[in-house]
């Protein structure tokens, strides 16, 4: 199996998704708070794919203020190792 026929599609999410995943997981926060702590992700040029991180931080941390900022270090150590975590939650 080639890569282009890999039935596996990489999400690609926007920032009006992480928004709003923002207000499901942290109802009891202000939005623009948490989306500028999660913006500390994204601001070096090797931390890629900053929508697809940001939403894998907010289904690891559910709603966790304090495993929010654990998953930002890790994502700014290793991304690729944050969204593998976040791929593999549920199985």
């Amino acid at each position: 199996m080639s890569v282009a026929t890999y039935p596996y599609r990489i999400p690609a999410y926007t920032r009006k998704q992480v928004l709003q995943g923002v207000q499901q997981n942290f109802p009891h926060h202000t939005p623009e708070r948490i989306m500028d702590l999660l913006d500390l992700y994204g601001l070096e040029p090797d931390e890629q794919q900053r929508e697809r991180v940001q939403m894998a931080i907010l289904q690891l941390c559910n709603g966790d203020l304090h495993r929010l900022f654990e998953l930002i270090e890790l994502a700014k150590q290793d991304y690729r190792s944050l969204l593998h975590q976040a791929d593999h939650a549920y199985l």
